[in-house]
């Protein structure tokens, strides 16, 4: 089993996570969670990995889980890429070595882009779980709303009914329409779509086909845009939205550590 550890960064306003292996540790993966969500929702996925010999660290994103902010909102894409580069240099302050990933999941594999756009030199790989790079102008229309409606998110995370309702019964998930802050973030896709030809790190793209948050859309745009000459993409058949809590989710997860590890040295 590994050890679990927490703390703050950014000034004390932001909260974080740690599974440290038993045993010597290979490298590190720095997870970035998905909207509404936190990272406490990845311990088996930190275990997995953990398991593997990886040290695992993860963060609530602003305005998430036990971190401070406007619930759900994570103001921009930017403002989110910078947190994230300040969690990654706290990781490193305490732990100099090693092979870095970055795995991010949704509106997290969004941020996680954005970030390693800038960064890949501070990475050794980048995976990414149904990432928020395409959005249906529907979507994008909703922040002009003067109301905005209660999309009914919670409902289409997995097909697995226990972990949907092990997700509205989290009270650290944030429930409800989308705040207007975040859809105003949304909005930003374009643009780090825009620089997906920067990347040419080792890249691990995964998505659901049966996605009903995100298309599986985004897994095709990204394969056509990066440079990535170590570029793997996996469409799971019929999972849903996430991905790592779908009944599958073993699989996942196994394939996830696989590739991880097989680009250590």
């Amino acid at each position: 089993m590994p050890s679990i550890g927490q703390g703050r960064f950014a000034g004390e306003r932001l909260y974080y996570r740690w599974w440290q292996p038993d045993g010597p540790s290979r490298g590190h993966v720095v997870l970035s969670h998905g909207f509404a969500e936190h990272s406490g929702r990845y311990g088996h996925v930190a275990s997995a990995l953990a398991d593997a010999g990886l040290w695992v660290w993860a963060a609530d994103h602003r305005g998430h889980g036990q971190s401070e902010g406007a619930r759900a909102d994570i103001e921009s894409v930017w403002a989110a890429a910078d947190d994230l580069g300040s969690f990654v240099g706290t990781v490193r302050d305490q732990v100099p070595g090693g092979p870095l990933f970055l795995v991010g999941h949704s509106m997290g594999g969004l941020i996680a882009t954005a970030f390693a756009e800038q960064h890949q030199d501070q990475l050794t790989g980048l995976a990414l779980s149904g990432p928020l790079l395409h959005v249906a102008p529907e979507v994008l229309a909703l922040a002009e709303l003067e109301e905005i409606p209660d999309l009914g998110l919670a409902d289409a995370v997995s097909s697995d009914p226990a972990v949907v309702q092990a997700y509205k019964d989290d009270p650290l998930v944030y429930l409800g329409p989308p705040p207007r802050g975040f859809l105003e973030s949304v909005g930003q896709v374009e643009e780090v779509r825009a620089q997906l030809g920067k990347l040419t790190l080792p890249l691990l793209i995964m998505h659901g086909s049966a996605d009903l948050l995100v298309s599986p859309q985004a897994l095709k745009d990204v394969v056509a845009a990066v440079s990535s000459n170590d570029l793997t993409a996996r469409l799971w058949p019929g999972l849903w939205h996430e991905i790592f809590n779908e009944p599958r989710r073993d699989d996942v997860l196994a394939f996830l550590t696989g590739w991880i590890t097989e680009r250590i040295s």
